[in-house]
Formats: structure tokens, sequence, C-alpha cells
């Protein structure tokens, strides 16, 4: 396809959306043409069902939330970023099969091979470009999350450090299984862009 699929990954007060926006500003700046999405989400179908899994908490059976999950992401990649790819028009995404694996999976127990067969089954094994993981102790996470006024918590938003842990070591499990860049986000984060920014030059072929 023409346009490249980046995916930014991992705990939540990382700084995903911190390197997202400089990504987005930096292909802005070489006139190449993107856009940034999320999942869930992405598209109005993927929006409805965000809200529907949010709302209801913790309370969704781990297959049910999954297929949500995967019912958001199919109408996300066939209606949205397949056809931009085709177009040309790159993609900056904030969350993918990472978070899947992690949250239905290593959180909620959904077994990974049950995971990763409905991505190879129903959404054809659609793979990122570059998939970026975002990793930090989780001590510092915490300390993030209890310093802000973090309105609007949703079911995904933990502040109890055994948790954190289990999130960040389940995003690194991934890591095992798929090609990805494992991000220090524990850095400044012009440090942390100027790694991305490497990898990010090497995909788009930019000097």
């Amino acid at each position: 396809m023409k346009g490249k699929f980046i995916v930014i990954d991992g705990c939540d007060f990382t700084g995903k959306s911190t390197q997202i926006q400089k990504i987005a500003s930096y292909l802005r700046n070489k006139n190449i043409k993107h856009i940034t999405t999320r999942e869930p989400g992405g598209t109005k179908f993927g929006e409805q069902i965000r809200e529907i899994i949010l709302e209801s908490g913790k309370k969704l059976h781990p297959y049910t939330e999954l297929l949500l999950f995967m019912s958001s992401r199919s109408e996300h990649i066939y209606g949205k970023i397949i056809p931009m790819l085709e177009q040309g028009i790159s993609i900056i995404c904030d969350r993918f099969l990472a978070s899947s694996f992690v949250y239905q999976g290593v959180l909620h127990g959904v077994p990974s091979e049950v995971i990763l067969s409905v991505h190879k089954t129903i959404l054809n094994n659609f793979q990122p470009n570059l998939t970026f993981i975002m990793d930090m102790d989780p001590e510092i996470i915490l300390q993030r999350m209890q310093a802000v006024e973090f309105k609007g918590c949703n079911a995904y938003d933990s502040t109890q450090l055994k948790e954190i842990a289990q999130i960040r070591n389940g995003f690194l499990e991934f890591t095992k299984i798929q090609e990805c860049t494992i991000i220090d986000a524990n850095q400044e984060q012009e440090k942390v862009f100027k790694v991305i920014l490497e990898k990010i030059n090497e995909t788009f072929n930019i000097n």
C-alpha cells in the first residue's frame, strides 16, 4: 500500500498522545499526508462501541469484550485504514492488537491464541508497518496518575501498582510474538521522540 500504518501502544500515562502529536507534526512538516486515529474508535461505529465498553465498566464477559473490540477494529480496518492507505494517506493509531493481547488477554484471561486467531481469521492478520511500545517503570506511571486530577476515569484506568506492572509486562510479552520497537518512555519527551524519529525516517525513507 502507498501509505504507512504506524501504531503507538503501551500503558496509559506513558506519553503516547504526546508522541503521536509529535509524529503528526513532523510528517506534516515533511508534507506527508496522514491522519491520527484511535482504538477502540476511529469510525462512527467504533466510537459507539467504545462508549458501550467504557460505560459497562468491568461487567462484560471477557469474550464479549474481545468481540466488541474486534468488531470495532474490523470496521476501522476495512472501512477507514485500508482505503486511506491505498490512497497514499498514512495513519498514526493510538492502540491496536497489542492492547487486545494485554487487556483482554493478560488482564482478563482470554487465551492469547484466541485473540491472535480472531485477528488472523477475521482481520486477515492485518499488521502495522511499525509498532512502538511505550515502556515505563510502573512506579513512574503510578506517580503520573496520582499527580493529576484525572477526570472521566474508565475501566482501564488503574491506580494499583500491581495491575500496572501486569499490564506493562503484558506489552513486553507481546513484543516476543510480534515485531515491535520498545521505547524507553522513562526519558524526557524529546529524547523519546528522537528514538522514535529514527524509525519513522527509516520507514518513510526520509534522509
